[in-house]
């Protein structure tokens, strides 16, 4: 007879960082609010210049800080975190963002809805922290645009837990059980951007189930990453198309695609191009006219 577990999940959050100290801090002092009983808390800190190890040291000793020397990049910083986690006996892990704040009770609505749905993996609801607006309510796989975001939740007037196709590190709880079945995220291919949608779409095409829990709230800054094309500045459109840091990176995008559905390569990469260039153009031309 199979019997419900009571006793507190021992759940594992894991914080990549990349110099942005002050955003590191802030993300742990929001975590320092969180109740949840059983919550361990890692910073994997890829090479920083800005005293970050030190300085979460100093100010939230309970937490382990892991080091990289730069080259880990979100993959592998999360890599080694998953790794670290897994042997100290944790139960789940959770993958946050160093710009994420959160509600008190997230990572227990999390918990609970992993343990009521049997999911391998669930996910917050993200609000952008400039207007209160939902910024990433489940993901999903367009038949023919692709990746896709939804802005709005299932229903008019409901918020209801459902299954989705993707999700991306932002409260992101993922089983030790799927980790261990379904391996961890691939640092290989995906340095950076489309990891954790590359993740999400293989444990579901191995059977493993992902669920969008919209009552666990993740709070994002999304002014603070990445590069944009939008300056108007050749240099940010160069970046935008070729950097690591852009999550319109023409090679990581090739490679998701080919590996996830090659038949949409003729048309998200012209359309990428079409998307980055012509929102530069018309940059430029606002730029001049002020």
């Amino acid at each position: 007879m199979n019997t419900v577990k009571t006793s507190p999940m021992r759940v594992t959050v894991i914080v990549p960082a990349h110099n942005r100290l002050d955003h590191t801090l802030a993300c742990l002092a929001s975590l320092q609010a969180v109740t949840y009983p059983q919550m361990a808390v890692i910073v994997v800190d890829d090479g920083s210049s800005d005293g970050t190890a030190a300085a979460v040291t100093a100010k939230f000793p309970q937490t382990t800080v892991l080091g990289g020397d730069g080259s880990l990049w979100w993959t592998g910083a999360v890599n080694k975190g998953i790794q670290y986690a897994l042997t100290h006996g944790c139960e789940a892990v959770c993958l946050v963002n160093n710009d994420n704040t959160f509600a008190a009770d997230f990572l227990s609505r999390l918990v609970a809805c992993m343990r009521e749905s049997s999911a391998d993996a669930v996910c917050a609801r993200v609000i952008d922290r400039t207007n209160g607006r939902i910024f990433f309510a489940g993901g999903i796989f367009h038949p023919w645009r692709g990746l896709r975001m939804r802005r709005t939740e299932p229903g008019k007037d409901t918020r209801e837990e459902n299954e989705i196709a993707w999700c991306g590190g932002m409260g992101l709880l993922i089983s030790a059980d799927a980790l261990r079945s379904y391996g961890a995220f691939d640092e290989r291919t995906f340095p950076h951007y489309y990891a954790d949608a590359d993740f999400c779409l293989r444990l579901r095409k191995r059977g493993g189930r992902l669920v969008y829990c919209p009552h666990a709230l993740v709070l994002n800054d999304t002014q603070s990453s990445g590069v944009s094309h939008r300056s108007g500045r050749f240099a940010d459109l160069a970046a935008t198309l070729f950097s690591r840091r852009s999550h319109l990176n023409l090679a990581a995008t090739w490679r998701f695609y080919r590996r996830h559905r090659p038949l949409l390569l003729p048309l998200v990469l012209p359309g990428r191009l079409l998307r980055v260039c012509g929102g530069f153009v018309l940059h430029r031309l606002y730029r001049r006219r002020r």
